[in-house]
């Protein structure tokens, strides 16, 4: 934890590290981060997604509008950049205002799972994204 982030993923987060947010980063052991994603998976799988939108058609502004309409209370998530081995822990709007530098369209596939346990957005490579609640 407090860990900073990994080299190559440091020019991902740079427009996100210099607004006036604090976030965690860590490196995650690939162990670590496959028995994380197992539980997760674990928890999704009993739950049916609420929404699946492709959003390779949409602009910019109508993607950030769908995924802050899918947490109206602002809650801390965890990201998971799936490529990486890395987590962040950061307030959601602040994902949402900066996903496509942490995301990149047909390459990334990223994970945003709720602190407390109440949703999960996942955004594939593929440009789709998929909301579940949790409970």
């Amino acid at each position: 934890m407090g860990v900073k982030p990994m080299n190559f993923f440091q020019s991902r987060i740079t427009a996100i590290d210099s607004f006036p947010f604090s976030y965690e980063s860590m490196e995650v052991e690939q162990e670590i981060v496959k028995s994380m994603l197992d539980e997760i998976d674990r928890i999704l799988s009993i739950n049916s997604p609420l929404k699946t939108a492709n959003i390779s058609l949409m602009d910019r502004n109508s993607i950030v509008e769908l995924l802050l309409n899918f947490d109206s209370s602002n809650s801390e998530v965890y990201f998971f950049g799936l490529s990486y081995n890395i987590g962040l822990k950061l307030p959601y709007h602040v994902f949402c205002n900066y996903y496509d530098d942490l995301w990149y369209p047909s390459s990334d596939d990223v994970l945003i799972y709720d602190t407390n346990n109440a949703f999960c957005v996942e955004i594939s490579h593929e440009e789709i994204v998929t909301h579940w609640i949790i409970g």
